[in-house]
């Protein structure tokens, strides 16, 4: 159903049937921590977020900037390109679908450019094959949105190795 009312906002209901889960079958969904910083010896880590939805941008920043990486945003592949030449960071993360230069042709020609950026290519398209294709240009890793903050975080991780976060319910840090 729907209910509108100009000028104020609409509601959506709606209902659906779902089986019960067999019986002894159960589903139990693990995510990362979160860290609240970077080790301070880890100086500020430089990512590039390029994607061409400035919302999809600004989620990014506003997850990284406060736990002190460098952030730069670009709307474009043609963008990006240029700011990863002209300053050089050490994480791109790269939106596959974009008009004009998309994802994978950027990872293409930051590779072919002989760039070792850590890259990790995130897509709305989950299917195996746009991993794949990621990959296989020269991505280091791949998530698709939407995407929980402990799993940017462990993908962050898996791709720059040596990075310490700091969690506040330790007060400790891991690489």
């Amino acid at each position: 159903t729907v209910e509108s009312v100009l000028g104020k906002g609409s509601c959506f209901t709606f209902t659906f049937e779902a089986k019960p889960s067999q019986q002894g079958e159960t589903r139990l969904e693990v995510t990362a921590p979160i860290p609240v910083g970077l080790e301070p010896s880890a100086g500020g880590i430089k990512v590039l977020i390029v994607d061409d939805v400035e919302t999809n941008r600004e989620v990014l920043e506003a997850l990284l900037s406060p736990l002190g990486f460098e952030i730069r945003l670009a709307s474009s592949g043609a963008e990006a390109l240029l700011e990863h030449d002209a300053w050089l960071p050490e994480l791109l993360l790269v939106d596959i679908r974009m008009p004009d230069l998309d994802g994978l042709e950027l990872i293409r020609r930051v590779r072919a450019q002989g760039s070792t950026v850590a890259i990790v290519a995130v897509s709305a398209s989950a299917f195996p094959d746009d991993r794949e294709d990621a990959l296989a240009v020269g991505a280091d890793e791949f998530f698709a949105k939407p995407y929980s903050e402990g799993d940017v975080f462990a993908k962050i991780s898996e791709v720059l190795p040596t990075i310490a976060f700091v969690y506040s319910d330790e007060g400790t840090s891991t690489r």
